[in-house]
């Protein structure tokens, strides 16, 4: 096979991925049996004998035209499945993503819509803080990434790639922020904002003022696009909207007296149902919903000019619904329905159109705040993103495939709360949200039906700890849509891959060089951590030894795990109401405490030794108010910590952050100047004397604390890396200079 045909046959590939579940069981069939693909109902266990070359030479081309044949009338309905996603206020904590050129500094993520596993747009906040509102666009499967500018003052709650058409998108959005605007009753501007040059100019083709109600928590699905070609319906609040061309005209449709319609999902462009809620009396003003209210569901066949009732849910509410409804097939649809009184959750299926509808879950996502509606590929496989909330309530993706039988949840042990999916097939799909103790923007594949996920945005970067074995060498913990994954660099720091998961929350990583290191994570009961061993390079682990949890509640950078071989290490096993050390000879099978002091409430110790005896403890003692300055004292072991004696004292020099020690004599101190203030900035001192004399660094930096300590490291006397919460800063000078990791 020449280069010619391995890229033909490649494209095929994806267009039988993109089609596979979604055009009705027999007609991927017939498109594989077709083209010769594997995909839809075409894959089971068959796949194509390899024709000979010379044979595969002349259908070629034949090939490229029937491939066109039957593909553009899928292609065409493909482009019209929804996506729906919503605004809602988030922490907002700037992350990075680098595409070709300069790189894109990436706060939240509002929308997603893939049309073929590599090309996809997401809508997102970016630029410092979010301040910028941009559409994100990859044609390579998130490798990389092209910004594009909406029009100032605009923030999407939905998008719409027109696969059909290259270029053309659609974006619903908002001039100002859902839940800004004041008393109830209030609106805001919506309008539909449409492209024709991949988001280099915007057209705005419908502009009203919008409800207040989208903002309501329990009615997050009521945003959303779907085409069939040039012809397309917006749903936003309380109103279905159609277009012929879906540029230039847009016109709401006459919906039943009464009817409050809360989704959509259209399966030609005259075949559609809309989910909503019928209320006995009229809302009050800005509201949605209310005492007498039904969930109902409602058809078309004509395009929207005639209604005819589907199914009335028996359950009575007192609050606003957050209803959807999901067709896979012309017969196989679910409706769903959330009771915002009683946080009870209902989902229905019909195996005939519509005509009649069963109870298939009577308590489902119970408790659980929906961020979307539930998305069928296949009469099995369906998604539904949810939130955490404000209520304790485990977040992440439901994923089904037995049609609703059963659900099993992915992402909660991650903190996921997502927002938007994109599912182009039973095994493609992607999903959008935030995660971490930051509640960060992501974006995430899976090719295997969600047993496993890739983060695409933003780019692998360590957000609890990094520990460098050399100058290129370095390992990290967390990233934003999973704080327990493993990573390596081999290119010091610039790049970094996902090695592995950690069973638990890691406390504590130390790496002894390039293959061997250590890790405290948590247990499942509670009660203690695990100490684990890798010789792979942080592929694999092994449990080497339990210790005590650690008291004082205090994780992440202020336990402190080193190890200076195979053997040797020290740990630290207690920050309150003692602070206690631990060694260990033999390789961390055994401890024995080496050093126990009263911890004093406020004060922050922090460890770095380079021997089983000779070592430094940093103790920042914090002001009894703003107006007197904090104290930070460093102090020297050379018995194990037996015994520390001072060696240097700063007042109102700011407050300890970080500390490492090369060698007895060579080592750093971060202080963090004027912190939690406007004013914050962050040093590094450099001492070769064991801390009697101490050179600042020239480079400002600004750093958020992370557990009221920085990440400080370095493995050889010019190489070196500062981490805070969001921030990855390294040093190639012995930390006289620092530049942003990006």
């Amino acid at each position: 096979m020449d280069a010619r045909d391995e890229r033909f046959e490649e494209r095929l590939q994806s267009l039988g991925a993109a089609l596979d579940g979604k055009v009705g069981p027999s007609d991927p069939e017939l498109l594989g049996r077709l083209l010769g693909l594997r995909g839809g109902a075409a894959s089971k266990g068959r796949t194509r004998r390899a024709a000979p070359h010379g044979q595969r030479r002349w259908y070629y081309w034949a090939a490229v035209l029937l491939a066109i044949l039957v593909a553009v009338p899928y292609v065409a309905h493909l482009a019209g499945r929804p996506q729906q996603t919503t605004h809602h206020p988030r922490r907002e904590t700037v992350l990075r993503r680098t595409g070709s050129g300069k790189p894109i500094v990436l706060g939240s993520i509002e929308a997603v819509d893939f049309v073929t596993p590599k090309a996809g747009w997401v809508a997102a906040a970016t630029g410092a803080y979010g301040s910028r509102n941009a559409v994100l666009e990859t044609s390579d499967g998130g490798r990389t990434w092209v910004e594009r500018m909406l029009p100032q003052g605009y923030t999407a709650l939905a998008i719409h790639v027109a696969g059909d058409r290259q270029g053309t998108g659609y974006v619903l959005a908002q001039r100002t922020g859902l839940g800004q605007t004041g008393a109830a009753g209030q609106t805001v501007p919506v309008a539909i904002l449409t492209t024709q040059d991949g988001g280099r100019t915007w057209h705005v083709a419908w502009s009203e003022q919008g409800p207040q109600a989208l903002d309501n928590a329990t009615v997050l699905m009521r945003v959303g696009f779907q085409f069939f070609g040039g012809q397309g319906y917006a749903y936003v609040g309380d109103r279905i909207l159609t277009s012929q061309d879906g540029v230039k005209a847009w016109s709401a449709l006459s919906l039943p007296q009464g009817f409050e319609p809360v989704h959509m999902d259209f399966l030609t462009p005259r075949v559609g149902f809309v989910a909503g809620q019928t209320c006995q009396s009229p809302p009050q003003a800005g509201t949605s919903g209310g005492a007498g209210c039904q969930a109902e569901l409602i058809a078309t066949t004509d395009g929207g000019q005639s209604w005819q009732t589907s199914f009335r849910a028996p359950q009575a509410t007192y609050w606003n619904y957050s209803d959807a409804v999901s067709f896979a097939t012309a017969e196989d649809g679910w409706f769903f329905l959330k009771d915002g009184a009683s946080f009870q959750s209902y989902l229905y299926e019909t195996t005939d159109g519509g005509q009649t509808w069963t109870l298939e879950q009577p308590s489902f996502a119970q408790g659980r705040t929906v961020y979307g509606p539930p998305t069928f590929v296949t009469p099995q496989v369906g998604w539904l993103p949810v939130n955490t909330g404000a209520a304790p309530y485990p977040g992440g993706l439901l994923i089904t495939s037995d049609g609703g039988k059963t659900w099993t949840q992915v992402g909660s042990d991650r903190n996921w709360s997502l927002n938007g999916i994109s599912l182009l097939s039973p095994k493609v799909g992607y999903a959008a949200g935030s995660g971490g103790s930051a509640q960060a923007g992501f974006l995430v594949k899976t090719t295997d039906g969600g047993r496993s996920w890739t983060q695409i945005l933003p780019s692998l970067t360590p957000t609890a700890q990094v520990d460098f074995a050399t100058a290129t060498q370095g390992f990290g913990v967390g990233v934003t849509s999973d704080p327990q994954a493993i990573l390596r660099t081999t290119d010091g720091g610039a790049t970094w891959r996902e090695v592995a998961r950690a069973p638990g929350q890691v406390q504590a990583i130390s790496f002894v060089d390039q293959r061997l290191g250590y890790m405290l994570t948590t247990t499942a009961s509670g009660q203690s951590v695990a100490l684990r061993r890798t010789t792979d390079g942080g592929s694999r682990w092994q449990v080497v030894s339990e210790l005590p949890a650690l008291s004082g509640a205090l994780v992440g950078p202020n336990q402190y795990l080193h190890f200076f071989g195979s053997r040797q290490g020290i740990v630290q096993t207690e920050t309150y109401p003692d602070v206690v050390l631990e060694a260990t000879s033999d390789g961390g099978r055994s401890w024995t405490k080496i050093h126990e002091q009263p911890a004093v409430s406020g004060t922050v110790q922090q460890f770095a030794f380079t021997s089983l005896t000779d070592g430094y403890m940093l103790t920042t003692v914090p002001a009894a108010n703003a107006s007197q300055p904090s104290t930070v004292t460093l102090a020297a072991t050379t018995d194990g910590g037996g015994h520390f004696r001072t060696v240097q004292t700063w007042q109102g020099s700011g407050q300890g952050a970080g500390l490492y020690f090369l060698s007895p004599d060579q080592g750093w101190v971060a202080m963090q100047r004027n912190p939690y203030s406007e004013n914050a900035s962050t040093e590094v001192l450099a001492t070769r004397d064991g801390g009697r004399t101490w050179a600042p660094s020239t480079t400002p930096m600004t750093l958020e604390n992370s557990y009221t300590s920085l990440i400080l490291q370095f493995p050889t006397a010019r190489d070196g890396w500062l981490m805070g919460l969001t921030s990855l800063y390294r040093t190639r000078d012995g930390g006289q200079t620092w530049q942003a990791m990006p």
